[in-house]
């Protein structure tokens, strides 16, 4: 008999999805996706095309209330959660018998709540991972299945981390999932007293001081990256300008925080707030085109 119910979106979701099926097909209800068609990291059609396929019930919801609902009917043992956007009410929690069970961008209980891969990047940590741990009430603080962890290195972004933390979770599912489907294994409590816990992000907090020191700019723009919209800063003409490739520069350099202090074949090195500069080769547009660095602002002494 069936038990699990996939609930989830985008690109890790889909992968999970897929893999459940690989490991236990016959123990899968359904799938629940979220509606985020709109959004520019959607794989909701993905979504929908590998359920079909594979013979399995789909439903899509674009809200909290629809989506508890959906939850409701299909009657699971237990859910499977990854890319969800809401927290998940008590009605819900005490309706499903083996819980609830989620993925988390870090190591918990470290970076519990938003943006927790976008936040342990810009405060410079040395290595991050993701959880498997069982919903509550309360912000990412239930019982850990497993965790898995890769360490951050000087060229990476937010894509390339994330890229390795996806391959990571299937190789847990690999590890976990029949273990838990057949209630071998247990989930460990989390040490609460060494929680910390970010904040939601908002669009606009994404514009770039360049005032604050270049390590500190150099990581805020780096945990922004594709997939991510990307640190952005605005150019002469007020076209918003996101940057999708940049190193920090060794030399020291006298200027003006925000001005272009070298222009190279093709790069642009750019004044910050500790007489250090970043070295900026590729940017984003606002119509999505990724651009060299230096077709943009060769002629733009200020950002």
């Amino acid at each position: 008999m069936s038990k699990t119910l996939f609930v989830g979106s985008k690109l890790l979701g889909l992968k999970c999805l897929k893999k459940i099926c690989t490991i236990s097909p016959e123990d899968l209800l359904g799938v629940v996706a979220f509606d985020d068609s709109k959004e520019s990291r959607s794989c909701l059609p993905d979504f929908i095309d590998f359920a079909n396929h594979n013979g399995i019930q789909i439903e899509v919801v674009s809200n909290r209330k629809d989506s508890e609902e959906k939850i409701l009917q299909f009657k699971p043992q237990r859910c499977f959660i990854v890319g969800w956007y809401w927290m998940i009410s008590d009605r819900v929690l005490d309706s499903i018998p083996n819980g609830l069970i989620g993925i988390h961008n870090s190591i918990l209980p470290k970076y519990r709540g938003a943006a927790p891969l976008v936040w342990a990047i810009m405060n410079d940590e040395p290595e991050v991972g993701i959880s498997f741990f069982t919903l509550t009430s309360g912000m990412d603080d239930g019982p850990v299945w497993a965790q898995k962890k890769t360490v951050v290195h000087e060229l990476d972004t937010i894509g390339t981390i994330l890229d390795r933390l996806h391959d990571k979770a299937l190789e847990a599912l690999d590890e976990i999932w029949e273990l838990i489907i057949s209630d071998q294994l247990a989930p460990t409590s989390q040490n609460h007293k060494e929680a910390t816990y970010g904040s939601f992000r908002r669009p606009s907090d994404g514009q770039i001081d360049w005032t604050k020191n270049s390590r500190e700019l150099f990581n805020f723009i780096r945990a922004q990256a594709p997939p991510y919209p990307g640190a952005f800063f605005h150019i002469a003409n007020q076209q918003k300008v996101a940057i999708s490739k940049c190193k920090m520069s060794d030399s020291t350099y006298y200027g003006i925080p925000g001005q272009v202090v070298k222009v190279n074949s093709d790069s642009v090195l750019v004044m910050c707030g500790d007489n250090r500069a970043l070295e900026i080769s590729e940017v984003l547009l606002e119509d999505g085109s990724i651009k060299p660095t230096i077709e943009l602002l060769k002629f733009n002494n200020r950002l």
